[in-house]
């Protein structure tokens, strides 16, 4: 699979760090799976993994009092 961003990159499977905002709490995401381009960096999360971070960014924001959140992915 090609990188969208650069012409000559590949895509691998790895992990990313991956920090959302929302209502004013940051949640870091440690060790997200993604596919990411071995030339420019860029990664790629797919839809399933995405929507686990939303879900876990939504409970974040409803628990009311947190800031900042620093989880697993999938733990």
């Amino acid at each position: 699979m090609h990188c969208a961003m650069c012409p000559n990159g590949e895509l691998e499977k790895g992990t990313v760090p991956m920090v959302m905002e929302r209502q004013g709490v940051t949640v870091v995401f440690q060790h997200v799976p993604a596919l990411i381009c071995d030339q420019c960096g860029e990664s790629y999360l797919d839809s399933e993994v995405t929507g686990h971070l939303l879900d876990a960014l939504n409970q974040a924001t409803a628990c009311g009092g947190t800031h900042l959140d620093i989880r697993e992915y999938g733990a």
